[in-house]
């Protein structure tokens, strides 16, 4: 600390220094000086995808300020189009907003290689419940094979609430079999989702 400190008061346009200096003073929550020193990174021209992330962050987790958030992160994914991660939190971000054509444009525009990884996939999934589109919800679960961490039970919750919601839109057509099917289905633990079924299954 002592030497970013020294390193910024001789030259206060390092902009290395500063955008390291702005981690270490963010994990110590000293949220606004380290906003301040990245922001003046990115003014010296440490044009950074970590960088914009991080003040992406700060807008949405300290500030509040979604609008400048998603922008921040727009401007990290131009630089950083491979970067998994800020697929997710951008959409979680335009979720916020209920930006439902700006999280369709984000995926639609992802690579193919980004949209296959299972957070990004998981967080399509969702958005495509949430549009009442349970069979393509549920396309996007079926071929790959899942690594949930430890405990992770959420891709198998978007799995029942897929079927049931087929389940519901077969019924209201008048289609009781294959109502009772999907509800059947959601009843079920698919190998490929990593989730394994318990001793004694919620399925009331």
């Amino acid at each position: 600390v002592a030497v970013l400190a020294d390193t910024i008061h001789q030259n206060p346009s390092d902009a290395h220094a500063q955008y390291a200096f702005g981690n270490f003073l963010f994990a110590h929550a000293r949220y606004q000086e380290a906003a301040s020193l990245w922001q003046k990174a990115l003014d010296e021209g440490f044009n950074n995808p970590v960088l914009l992330r991080n003040l992406g962050v700060y807008q949405w987790h300290v500030k509040k300020n979604l609008t400048s958030a998603a922008g921040f992160y727009t401007r990290a994914i131009q630089l950083s189009p491979d970067d998994y991660r800020l697929y997710g939190d951008l959409d979680e971000i335009y979720e916020q907003q209920g930006n439902t054509a700006a999280r369709v444009n984000l995926f639609h525009n992802a690579p193919a290689a980004v949209l296959d990884l299972d957070s990004v996939r998981a967080r399509h999934a969702l958005l495509l419940i949430e549009q009442s589109k349970p069979d393509e919800a549920l396309a996007f679960m079926v071929a790959p094979h899942f690594k949930p961490w430890e405990g992770g039970k959420e891709l198998h919750l978007m799995f029942v609430v897929a079927n049931m919601e087929k389940g519901k839109k077969a019924l209201a057509d008048h289609q009781p079999t294959q109502a009772a099917q999907d509800f059947q289905q959601a009843m079920q633990y698919p190998e490929n989702l990593g989730t394994g079924e318990p001793d004694h299954p919620d399925n009331a």
